[in-house]
């Protein structure tokens, strides 16, 4: 009996064998694709071909454990999922489920100054996977020929790192522009609570990328997490009001999380690409049990 990911690891160490043992996998017809990937929206196939050929299988049985708090794929590169599923949690607490299509390590492959990982990664389904490395795209980034062709690429980091927003022609539009290394701390939502309580939760969120267009939470819906925006603009939109932008520092999806109201009020749309710090309720009530009057505080806030 030959397991699966027994093959994959000498795959891996034999990487002449590659090609043809994957290609030969039918499954394989049906799975996405890696240039279907918002983060390598117009990057020239030269580069995306050169990542197909050197990426590296991975594979996961149900159940195991693939990531635990401070852990990070191998060389920051970029975990696609080709089949299967798997649970994220934080201090044991399920909070989000990736599935086919979905990615692992996107900040870390963009080169973000993101915090060690709290987050529990396990397979709930065999999880078979392709490891992208960084290498191609650093070499195309230094490549002048790509400079036009990596211009999305070179506006998601520049973004994300807190640079200025630029229009549709280039110039900046006077938003963003930083980096709100100190959202959670600084937030006005727990400018009611003590130090000791809002200390403990940047141990407690899990950072993750929108790109434009992309839906942070919708009006009428349960308040499962809320948002702490770190780079990047949201757009918020409620019915008979005018949309207002929430910028670096801001919050989104506070008041249904933290009970205020019953759904979400409004609905939040990344504007540009947007680095939010996410904080789940089940998470959040956890955090309160320690402290009685914070607790009060918050359910008593509008």
């Amino acid at each position: 009996m030959l397991h699966r990911h027994t093959l994959l690891n000498a795959v891996s160490d034999f990487p002449a064998t590659r090609r043809v043992i994957l290609e030969n996998e039918r499954w394989r017809a049906d799975v996405p694709l890696m240039t279907g990937l918002r983060c390598f929206e117009r990057v020239p196939v030269a580069v995306t071909m050169q990542l197909e050929e050197i990426c590296s299988p991975q594979f996961c049985m149900s159940s195991c454990q693939m990531f635990g708090p401070g852990e990070n794929v191998e060389d920051d590169s970029l975990l696609f999922i080709l089949r299967g599923e798997a649970v994220i949690s934080i201090m044991g607490i399920d909070v989000r489920t990736v599935k086919t299509g979905d990615t692992i390590g996107l900040l870390r492959y963009l080169k973000l100054p993101v915090s060690d990982t709290v987050c529990t990664i396990r397979a709930t389904k065999p999880c078979d996977m392709i490891r992208i490395p960084q290498g191609p795209m650093d070499d195309a980034e230094e490549n002048e020929i790509y400079e036009d062709e990596l211009n999305r690429w070179f506006m998601a980091k520049r973004t994300l790192m807190g640079g200025a927003i630029l229009d549709q022609y280039g110039f900046e539009t006077g938003f963003g522009g930083f980096l709100a290394e100190r959202c959670i701390e600084d937030s006005k939502v727990f400018e009611v609570c003590t130090r000791g309580f809002v200390n403990q939760i940047p141990k407690l969120v899990e950072d993750v990328i929108f790109y434009p267009g992309e839906q942070l939470c919708k009006e009428g819906e349960p308040g499962v997490c809320m948002f702490f925006v770190k780079a990047g603009r949201v757009r918020v939109q409620m019915i008979g009001v005018e949309d207002e932008m929430v910028e670096p520092g801001g919050t989104v999806g506070e008041h249904a999380c933290i009970g205020l109201v019953n759904d979400q009020p409004s609905t939040a749309i990344a504007e540009t690409h947007v680095w939010a710090r996410v904080l789940y309720k089940p998470c959040l009530k956890k955090a309160l049990m320690a402290f009685d009057a914070d607790a009060r505080n918050l359910t008593k806030r509008g």
